[in-house]
């Protein structure tokens, strides 16, 4: 069964949003715009003309994405958005009045604002810049980069504009994303000599790991790795929440740490409100601020994390094997599983 919830806003009639439910028993649709265009044929008040790209479970796709992918990546409920739906004003079409207002840092390359507008989606595929006003979004890398390549004689002034952007660059939110931005960030980098934030992964499954126990009955969120394998081998029930790929905030935690908060605070309780018993990282440093900054984390958002705690993998696989970690009586977080 296909479980559709769809953004649903019409700004001349609505006093708020709202998402309408959607079923399917059968749902051979090609690319997720058949997916629409099925909707709208017996909904005729939806609309989606003129849309190149949307929101599914908070992640940016393309509408002339194979469905069979979408499906490969989402499972069978899926939470379709408008790129932005605080700008949107008739279901999945919206204001580019914020992506607009972005350019003004590149007012000097004002004829080059028709590559800039190609850049749209990518500029969605991140939400740091609703934490920092200054930020100029992941499309302003990608548009940094054109211009380094298209102007080199003006190199120092493109240079000066992306300089006191680069710590807040973060993966992209995207399915298939197709301007390389992780690349075009290295090339930055390099050029920069800025030394990007790396992720410390603590630990991967042997080859031979077989596990004294398993979790069955357990609820995990699991934040930033491929642990699917790892779910298998301990029938683990992955609670999949909207913040799972969002930046934990690790990252800028020396440059900014209250923004930093606020972005753990959206990863945490997001992990939190999916019925998880507990948060999984495979990450140093994002345990460090999801645990250690707990406290604070809680005093932000003015909510408690009744029995909930974070894992790091190594002590998961240490437990899955009749250990017991020193390490557990640390977290800030009470460990109940123990």
């Amino acid at each position: 069964m296909l479980d559709i919830r769809l953004f649903r806003f019409d700004s001349n009639i609505d006093f708020t949003s709202y998402y309408k439910p959607y079923f399917y028993e059968n749902f051979d649709f090609n690319t997720l715009r058949a997916l629409l265009n099925d909707i709208k044929s017996d909904d005729p008040y939806f609309e989606f003309d003129g849309v190149k790209f949307c929101k599914i479970n908070d992640v940016v796709v393309s509408l002339d994405e194979k469905f069979d992918v979408i499906l490969q990546n989402f499972g069978e409920c899926l939470k379709i958005e408008p790129l932005s739906t605080y700008y949107a004003y008739k279901d999945l079409k919206f204001s580019t009045e914020e992506f607009d207002k972005k350019f003004e840092i590149f007012s000097a390359f004002n004829y080059e604002k028709s590559y800039y507008d190609t850049l749209i989606s990518l500029f969605y595929a991140s939400d740091m810049q609703k934490y920092v006003d200054d930020f100029f979004g992941l499309s302003g890398f990608v548009f940094v980069k054109y211009l380094l390549e298209k102007f080199p004689s003006k190199k120092d002034e493109i240079l000066n504009i992306v300089k006191a952007q680069m710590p807040y660059f973060t993966h992209p939110n995207f399915l298939n994303e197709p301007f390389k931005t992780e690349k075009t960030y290295d090339f930055l980098c390099r050029f920069l000599a800025f030394r990007p934030y790396k992720y410390k992964k603590i630990s991967q499954i042997p080859a031979d790991f077989t596990p004294k126990h398993n979790f069955k009955d357990f609820n995990v969120a699991v934040y930033g790795d491929d642990l699917s394998n790892f779910l298998k081998i301990f029938a683990l029930k992955n609670m999949k929440f909207d913040a799972q790929n969002s930046p934990s905030g690790a990252q800028i935690f020396n440059v900014n740490k209250e923004i930093a908060i606020k972005l753990a605070s959206k990863v945490l309780f997001d992990a939190f409100d999916s019925g998880a018993d507990f948060l999984l990282v495979n990450d140093e440093r994002d345990f460090e601020i999801f645990d250690g900054c707990s406290k604070e984390i809680k005093r932000f958002s003015n909510r408690d994390l009744p029995n909930f705690y974070v894992l790091k993998f190594d002590e998961f696989l240490a437990l899955a094997s009749g250990e017991k970690l020193a390490s557990l009586e640390n977290h800030k977080l009470k460990v109940t599983l123990i």
